[in-house]
């Protein structure tokens, strides 16, 4: 399992913003808030619909990965500066991990939103492998094809991750 923050953005988020809010994040995908809904949109998409002129702003971004929302069983305690709280989300509690990963299993989902704050999103995987793409800064360039980071890329270049993905490479 695995716990990492990333941006959270509302959907009418111009492109370039986004894009300059996961550099300065240094991560490379970022929660979307869609009314009541959150998708985990990534700089691989943000980077192609830029570079295709295909959206403005993220709410046109249609490749993005549902999110659920995980509630604990645990009853937490009301936080104030004057009393210590009776519980809090110990990650290294053997029960709360296996609650997590059940919780993603049961979902059928890879990710899911453990917290918010005005502009992060606390994000949990179910494994390793999967957060470890979302934990380095965006690069300029990605193949449309298999949404993998081409560094040095060329727009409209070729792929080089796959000889088959001829003109693949979406740069800004």
């Amino acid at each position: 399992m695995e716990i990492d923050s990333v941006p959270l953005a509302s959907a009418d988020l111009r492109l370039d913003y986004a894009l300059a809010n996961l550099r300065q994040a240094c991560r490379s995908a970022l929660v979307m808030a869609d009314g009541p809904s959150y998708s985990l949109v990534t700089a691989a998409d943000i980077v192609i619909a830029l570079a295709e002129k295909s959206s403005r702003d993220l709410s046109g971004i249609k490749e993005r990965i549902r999110l659920t929302t995980f509630s604990p069983s645990v009853k937490l305690a009301s936080f104030s500066p004057w009393k210590t709280p009776d519980r809090f989300l110990d990650f290294r509690n053997p029960q709360l991990a296996r609650e997590l990963e059940e919780y993603l299993d049961e979902q059928n989902v890879r990710f899911a939103i453990l917290a918010l704050s005005y502009s992060r999103a606390l994000l949990m995987s179910r494994h390793e492998g999967d957060m470890a793409p979302l934990q380095a800064s965006p690069l300029d360039c990605y193949c449309k094809t298999d949404r993998k980071a081409v560094s040095p890329g060329v727009d409209r270049g070729n792929c080089p991750h796959d000889s088959s993905h001829r003109g693949t490479v979406r740069c800004v």
